[in-house]
């Protein structure tokens, strides 16, 4: 039978005693230190020629009948050939160097958004359509994934659910991004090969085609009229709408346009387009027909 009592242990609780270590027989010892909230139990015994120790517990988690049957239970494991203590430490120190290692893997969510700030942001002029693959089609179906656990099947499945929601176009630029995300990666040592590398225009929204379609007269008045009965389609959309027809440019152009860039009252009149928001990056000199004019004024 032990020698130590839970009515004895609680008492010197009661009084804030602390001791280094009182023995309840066959190794099992109770410590209490002046650094700890509650007394700790420990497990001393001999292996191979030394002393070891092992801690198993406060008291406040472990009461006495439970220490006493944990260490029979590990005096057994002792009387069989482990070092009950330096398993337990191995056992940590492969935890610790799990959580290491998993708080080291890079993953693609990761990469996206380290791509995205050293590469893309600020130095491509429509940031915001990247951004959008990454967020939209990338992140979703791999940016958990470790970067050395992306495999081909993953890009094709991805472009697969592009391609399915009736998107191949999109489907072209994902893959156009994951594969330079990749090449970066490789680039910065975090993997060894692209698994996007494979991958052609065929495997994802296939060959884009130049469009050539034109609205014809009637087509256009359909629309005028459309737009004009539509509900609460304001004026300034009708005649954004019409400007974007006639001066054949680009939406961002036209509504991000300032006053001072139109000479409407010049011979003839132009719209000088700085070429920071044009997709050459050079500035652009369009004239203006007297329609354009008047609805600029319009506008105005």
């Amino acid at each position: 039978m032990g020698k130590l009592t839970d009515v004895g242990i609680r008492a010197w609780i009661r009084s804030g005693e602390r001791f280094e270590g009182r023995s309840d027989g066959d190794g099992l010892v109770l410590t209490w230190r002046p650094e700890r909230s509650a007394p700790s139990w420990k497990l001393r015994y001999r292996f191979a020629g030394k002393s070891r120790v092992m801690n198993l517990g406060s008291y406040t988690d472990l009461p006495l009948a439970a220490a006493r049957q944990s260490a029979k239970e590990l005096r057994a494991k002792i009387a069989l050939g482990h070092d009950v203590a330096g398993e337990k430490q191995e056992r940590k120190s492969t935890a610790l160097a799990r959580i290491e290692a998993a708080r080291s893997i890079t993953t693609v969510g990761q990469l996206a958004d380290e791509y995205f700030e050293r590469m893309i942001n600020g130095r491509w002029k429509h940031p915001n359509i990247v951004r959008s693959r990454i967020e939209k089609d990338i992140k979703p179906q791999l940016g958990k994934l470790a970067l050395d656990a992306v495999e081909p099947r993953h890009i094709d499945a991805m472009l697969r659910a592009v391609v399915k929601r009736g998107a191949p176009t999109i489907a072209n630029d994902v893959l156009r991004w994951v594969r330079r995300m990749f090449d970066y990666a490789i680039k910065r040592h975090l993997v060894r090969f692209n698994p996007a590398a494979a991958f052609d225009l065929a495997d994802a929204g296939g060959k884009e085609l130049a469009r050539e379609r034109a609205l014809s007269r009637d087509e256009l008045v359909t629309l005028f009229k459309a737009m004009r009965q539509a509900k609460g389609f304001s004026v300034q959309n009708e005649l954004t709408v019409k400007l974007l027809l006639l001066l054949a440019v680009r939406k961002g152009e036209l509504i991000a346009a300032r006053w001072d860039e139109f000479e409407l009252r010049a011979d003839p009149p132009a719209w000088h387009l700085p070429g920071i928001r044009t997709k050459t990056g050079q500035p652009l000199d369009i004239p203006l027909p007297t329609m354009a004019v008047e609805w600029l004024q319009k506008l105005k």
